[in-house]
């Protein structure tokens, strides 16, 4: 898939569990990158193979962010830490799963204390269920913030696929980088995936907070980018949800 727009890549080749996935790679003009998730344990030279083919020798990655806590997005972080320093950040609460820390019930209700039995269980289930790598968050992300790279990134907090998930709006690349907070199939939007987020009423309503944005080019992890009508696209399932 290569470049979608000068500057804006996507990662040619690098897997999930099943699937392709969109590990974002944003280049500045002076061709250090950034990248967005970071795919299964492994990838890490996939990524690097990728920049050096397409950007530069060797590549510079200089930030590495993380928009939550799932294998398939933070699997390979330890490894291209490693081999490049990049700087890793993630979301809270997310971010300490990362860095390998396990909660216990009654710690998941007390740090979680809105979330309901059901939601915490599954919650749960969704972290023991999987091989998380574990490697220090450098930052943590909480939401609101504007990180300094490609002019200007915007941090968006919408929780309910994990409850620190964010996304990554990039307003001069005009593109929202969703992670798994929607799916994009034959470029309709529509819900998190249900088996695997354990709130998924509260991923519903945290995703109405996007309706303001305006964007051309959408990328969900698991799916083709929408890349022309993005926040379009958003809007329309938005409003196939009501008040």
């Amino acid at each position: 898939m290569a470049e979608l727009v000068k500057g804006l890549h996507i990662v040619d080749g690098v897997k999930g569990d099943d699937s392709d996935v969109n590990v974002v790679a944003i280049v500045e003009d002076d061709r250090s990158a950034h990248i967005v998730d970071c795919g299964d344990p492994g990838s890490g030279e996939q990524i690097l193979g990728y920049l050096q083919k397409h950007v530069r020798d060797p590549p510079k990655i200089r930030t590495l962010v993380l928009t939550h806590f799932d294998a398939d997005h933070s699997g390979s972080a330890a490894e291209l830490k490693r081999m490049t320093g990049c700087t890793i950040m993630a979301p809270e609460f997310d971010a300490e799963i990362i860095s390998g820390r396990r909660f216990t019930n009654e710690e998941m209700r007390r740090v979680l204390p809105a979330y309901a039995p059901g939601e915490i269980e599954a919650l749960e289930r969704k972290i023991e269920s999987q091989e998380i790598p574990t490697v220090p968050v450098d930052r943590v992300l909480r939401g609101d913030e504007r990180l300094d790279f490609a002019g200007g990134v915007r941090v968006l907090r919408v929780p309910g696929h994990t409850p620190g998930h964010i996304v990554l709006l990039v307003p001069r690349l005009s593109t929202l980088i969703t992670g798994d907070v929607v799916t994009a199939p034959d470029g309709r939007v529509g819900p998190p995936m249900p088996q695997y987020t354990p709130s998924p009423d509260r991923a519903i309503k945290s995703l109405k907070s996007l309706a303001g944005l305006e964007f051309e080019i959408l990328v969900a992890y698991h799916f083709p980018p929408i890349t022309e009508g993005g926040s379009r696209a958003l809007k329309g399932y938005l409003r196939t949800l009501g008040k």
